[in-house]
């Protein structure tokens, strides 16, 4: 996304009821398997940078393995670029990861993927994201999304992804709760490059996910 494009987008927060519990219409994720204790999730809050509005909401959960290593990793330690890079890989060596967003206010689909996108742009860029994967991806997202093509994003909305060891589970749940999506990607390098997307270097999200971790 362009330098303007992204001052009109936003930054992520906690989802308040992923903390403790699937949104109401979820489908069974295995959200039980995934850790709570210190050093499991990252969130924050995006915002329009000009006006304040908060426009998305997203936590990233990760399973116990991941959360002992980033423990291991970040506990009682200052931010910093190395230990910054030290956190990313390890997030995306996570086998089980939940990601969360909400939808705060209404977004239309062409300008939640141009979001998206440059995400990946930047994976790609720092050699966190396989080419074919990248292509894949950033080539289907506004066929995978069709589905909201004409009403875009509604606020409440949430996009649910579950990632296995060998596959990426993508629910679209609407703010009534019916699925308005749900697919599944085979192999672990959709997993990674959904986490790429957020954590890769030049990011809106990396700076204060990792922060996250670390509070």
């Amino acid at each position: 996304m362009k330098a303007s494009a992204v001052a009109m987008l936003v930054s992520l927060c906690v989802l308040s009821s992923v903390g403790a519990q699937l949104p109401p219409g979820a489908p069974d994720l295995g959200f039980e398997e995934l850790a709570t204790g210190p050093y499991s999730r990252m969130h924050m809050l995006y915002e329009r940078t000009i006006f304040g509005i908060d426009v998305l909401t997203v936590e990233i959960r990760f399973d116990g393995p991941t959360a002992e290593r980033l423990q291991r990793l970040a506990s009682g330690q200052p931010y910093g670029e190395r230990l910054a890079g030290q956190v990313v890989e390890a997030a995306l060596e996570a086998e089980a990861v939940f990601v969360t967003l909400e939808f705060e206010r209404d977004v239309a689909l062409g300008r939640w993927v141009e979001g998206a996108r440059e995400g990946l742009d930047r994976g790609w860029t720092a050699g966190l994201i396989e080419e074919a994967t990248y292509r894949h991806v950033h080539d289907n997202l506004p066929r995978w999304f069709d589905v909201v093509a004409g009403r875009g994003f509604r606020a409440a909305d949430r996009i649910l992804y579950r990632g296995y060891p060998d596959r990426l589970r993508t629910v679209l749940l609407s703010s009534d709760a019916d699925v308005l999506l749900d697919q599944t990607d085979q192999g672990a390098s959709h997993r990674r490059a959904l986490l790429a997307g957020y954590l890769a270097p030049g990011t809106d999200f990396r700076l204060p996910l990792i922060r996250s971790l670390l509070e």
